[in-house]
């Protein structure tokens, strides 16, 4: 279920080819383990810089059509702000700070990564937005308010929001033709900021969507059982957990919950450049 063609990109990579996609995930995982587990002066240092790279890097991606003297300054700023902070979190003064700061500047990092939600990958699932516009033709007027201050216009009461900011009964009778006429020519609605997206989930998504979902439930079971089994007979042991490890432990099992649903398609999608021609040559014979 990944994303349109033309959108499969990361930090301006192309990860259209499925090897690259699979280094992404396995150099994702290692280096956020390494963040999480490693208890030292190094992962600490390198998950706040990893943590403020993350939080600077939609800044970044906002720089493609300015001038490029401009996005020089943004990078160079960027850079020298990164490394500036990692090395004040790796002097030894600071050192004492690398408990739960870490974790969130290493979760941080895993959001902005290849396997952050809807970075990549596109779920059949899109929350309360996808649900209304499939039922926009029941919509109140307040909900149509709510999608056209989101940019999709549907109804009556959806485009006269859009287009002036107020119910369509309190509109000029020449405003209200106006969006009779848009009515008309969208019934289903309509993006009116120029956004692409999936309106409408067809059986086919819906179905990857499940088999994604139900592969991600029984890889995150078999975890949380595993994970279970030892703790208990480490307690039973009368061994020690320290806090770090705990810690460690819950956030791990937090990402592999929150990116097992990005990961498996990412690891498992043909690249789309030979699907296409897949689909061709299917067209043609039928031709």
């Amino acid at each position: 279920m990944l994303a349109e063609e033309q959108k499969l990109r990361w930090c301006g990579i192309d990860m259209r080819a499925r090897w690259r996609r699979r280094v992404a995930v396995v150099a994702t995982y290692a280096l956020y383990l390494f963040l999480i587990w490693s208890h030292t002066r190094l992962a600490y240092g390198l998950a706040v810089s990893l943590g403020y790279l993350a939080i600077l890097l939609p800044i970044l991606l906002q720089l493609e059509d300015v001038e490029v003297g401009m996005k020089i300054v943004v990078r160079v700023i960027t850079v020298a702000l990164v490394v500036s902070v990692g090395y004040m979190a790796w002097r030894p003064h600071h050192y004492h700070f690398s408990g739960l700061p870490a974790v969130f500047y290493a979760a941080s990092f895993l959001i902005s990564s290849v396997l952050g939600w809807n970075s990549l990958v596109a779920h059949a699932n899109r929350g309360w937005m996808a649900e209304a516009i499939r039922n926009s033709s029941n919509l109140s007027w307040r909900k149509q308010r709510h999608l056209a201050r989101s940019g999709f216009a549907v109804g009556l009461d959806g485009f006269a929001w859009y287009e002036y900011g107020m119910r369509f009964r309190k509109l000029t009778a020449e405003q209200k033709t106006e969006i009779e006429e848009l009515h008309r020519a969208n019934p289903r609605g309509k993006w009116m900021r120029n956004r692409e997206t999936v309106l409408f989930d067809d059986e086919r998504m819906r179905r990857e969507d499940d088999s994604t979902r139900a592969k991600a439930q029984k890889l995150t079971s078999g975890v949380l059982f595993s994970s279970a089994f030892v703790f208990t007979c480490a307690l039973a042991g009368e061994k020690t957990i320290s806090r770090a490890t705990v810690i460690s432990a819950l956030w791990t099992l937090a990402a592999l919950v929150w990116t097992l649903r990005q990961a498996i398609p990412l690891w498992t999608e043909d690249d789309p450049r030979a699907v296409a021609g897949e689909m061709g040559l299917v067209e043609g014979a039928r031709i």
